[in-house]
């Protein structure tokens, strides 16, 4: 008399079909969880831009005293590059706003060069204090909490800001 083993017989058609589909949905998982991680890589990299673009204009205006108490430093506009800045100042007691509108000059183009969209801001907060603020179009994720939002009403914006102390009244306060 003869046995028959039939459990040692290989796999199935519909076991490899299915094991086809899981791995299908898993490589599905794997690019999806690689796009999010590109995107706040992004996202890092521009907030990471912004603050070294924010603590540049700030050096620069602690650098120009006289022109920061005149209020040459104060702007609020879309960054837009405007060109070429003034090629030399001249050496008189004025220059210091020939200064401030080529620092201006070449911040604005570094912070549309660096960042997507962006808007600036520089005002007088008030006791020699300065607030200077970027935002920005971010790239969004479904991993980011658009209700949280320090920038306005816009979700898709992200921003940093800082206030600085600088003296007025004189050079390099």
């Amino acid at each position: 008399m003869r046995v028959i083993c039939r459990g040692n017989a290989g796999f199935t058609l519909v076991e490899i079909l299915i094991s086809m589909l899981l791995l299908a949905i898993s490589f599905l998982g794997l690019a999806a969880m690689q796009s999010k991680s590109l995107a706040e890589t992004q996202n890092t990299q521009f907030r990471s831009k912004a603050d070294i673009l924010l603590r540049d204009v700030a050096d620069r205006m602690r650098g120009n005293g006289q022109a920061v108490a005149e209020g040459d430093y104060l702007i609020d506009e879309d960054a837009i590059s405007t060109g070429e800045p003034p090629s030399a100042c001249p050496l008189t007691p004025a220059a210091y706003t020939c200064i401030a509108t080529r620092d201006l000059t070449l911040w604005m183009n570094a912070v549309d060069d660096a960042l997507p969209q962006p808007h600036v801001l520089i005002a007088d907060a008030g006791d020699g204090v300065q607030r200077i603020r970027i935002d920005w179009s971010e790239k969004q994720t479904a991993a980011q909490d658009v209700s949280v939002n320090p920038c306005g009403e816009e979700a898709d914006r992200a921003c940093s800001e800082i206030r600085v102390f600088i003296k007025g009244d004189e050079s390099g306060g």
